[in-house]
This record gives C-alpha cells, structure tokens and sequence, in this order.
C-alpha cells in the first residue's frame, strides 16, 4: 500500500518528517518528539490533572509509536499530530482503567485475607526489587541514576534540579532508556530468569 504523506500548509513539514521516519529515519521521529512532546503533556495533564501521571502516558504513548512504525504494525500514520492526541487519550484511558482494576482487585484481596496480603506483598517486593535491580545493571551508571530516581517517583524537575540537567534532558534520557529496555526485554527477562 502506498503511503500517502503530501500534505499543504502547516502539516506538510509533519508530512515530511513522516516521510523521513517511515524511510527509517529516526532523527525524524526525534524531530516530531521535540515539537509535539509539551503539546502532548498538556493535553494529558488537561484529562489526568496529575503531573506526573501526564508524563509517564505521554512517554509510553511516544514508545507506542515508535514501536508502531519500526514494526510496521497497522495502517501507517498519516497526520501526526491527531494520531498523537488520539493515542494520548486512548492510552489515559487505558491507564486510567488499568489503575481502577488494580485498585479492585487490591481491595478484593484486602477484604478476603489480610495476612496472605501481607505474605504475599512482601513476596511481590521482593520480586519486583529483583527485576528492578536486573534492568539497572542493564543500563549505563549515568542513566542508572537518572532511572533510580525516575522509579522511586521523582518528576522530571526533581531529577533534573538533583542531577544538573536540564528537564529536556531528562525526559529524553528515559524516554531512550525505556525504548532500550523495550527493545532489549527478552536479553532483561533471560538475566531475570537465569537468577530465579
């Protein structure tokens, strides 16, 4: 199928660096995350009111992306701009709705047995401080920093002020560093599996 990527006006450098991207440049994908990556936060932060929730469905909506035109999965992406916005609040939505289930199946638990709960969240931390101990040996020792501090629940501006960076920096630096553990899972799982 032939995509279609002329355009007139003001989407025609969209079209263009569309065009670039899905001819495998990736500096262009970095081009359309500049422009469009504070217009996607507040966009989200308009339908989350949560900073930080805002950013973390704003960063994983880029990755769902990225993944998207690398693989080559579905019908390619003709106006960037509104697929982001689309993708923005279907991706809210999904987390929002992850979230509820998580919070009911939490509360299920919680009423049938309070000591297996207990039990089986120490279990759960365990594991989950394992698997987060695999992925930071997977980095750099500069980005393990900036990834420590991100899943301890650090904003953007927290990191940045603790670490001399600029937000910009930041928000790049995870954004590659959660595209690098996508892309290298099976190596991360392997590491994971081969200690359990």
């Amino acid at each position: 199928m032939p995509l279609k990527f002329e355009k007139s006006g003001k989407n025609q450098e969209d079209a263009i660096l569309l065009k670039q991207w899905y001819g495998g440049d990736e500096a262009a994908f970095n081009q359309l995350y500049d422009k469009y990556y504070g217009q996607a936060i507040l966009y989200c932060l308009a339908l989350c009111k949560e900073r930080n929730i805002s950013q973390e469905v704003t960063q994983n909506t880029f990755i769902k992306i990225l993944d998207k035109v690398r693989n080559k999965k579905g019908k390619p992406i003709e106006e960037f701009r509104s697929y982001l916005f689309k993708s923005v609040s279907t991706n809210w939505l999904e987390y929002k709705r992850n979230t509820q289930r998580q919070q009911s199946r939490f509360a299920e638990v919680e009423e049938s047995n309070m000591e297996a709960v207990a039990e089986d969240t120490g279990i759960e931390r365990f594991m989950a401080k394992e698997i987060k101990e695999k992925i930071l040996a997977f980095l750099n020792e500069n980005d393990r920093e900036i990834y420590k501090k991100h899943i301890a629940g650090y904003n953007y501006i927290e990191i940045a002020d603790d670490l001399g960076l600029t937000e910009g920096q930041v928000r790049g630096k995870i954004f590659r560093m959660k595209d690098s553990i996508r892309k290298n899972k099976d190596n991360i799982l392997n590491m994971i599996n081969g200690v359990q």
